[in-house]
């Protein structure tokens, strides 16, 4: 399953944004962004939300109870 911050930088990339546009529209420092985008450091919801405005899509998280999905694959 890919990261929330995987499809934030397919996203980016996709729509020719570098690091360091998103980063200054998100008010982030483009280190921080590329440690997100590659999952070494863990954004706030706040900065997801400033992440995803920036990127002009809407953040929408899925989150599933592990023990409910388990129980579906058994």
């Amino acid at each position: 399953m890919q990261t929330i911050a995987r499809q934030l930088r397919g996203i980016r990339q996709e729509s020719g944004m570098t690091q360091t546009n998103v980063a200054d529209m998100a008010g982030v420092s483009a280190a921080s962004l590329s440690r997100y985008e590659t999952n070494i450091l863990s954004p706030t919801l706040s900065t997801l939300e400033r992440w995803c405005k920036a990127l002009r899509v809407n953040l929408i998280i899925n989150l599933k109870d592990e023990h409910t999905e388990n129980s579906e694959h058994s």
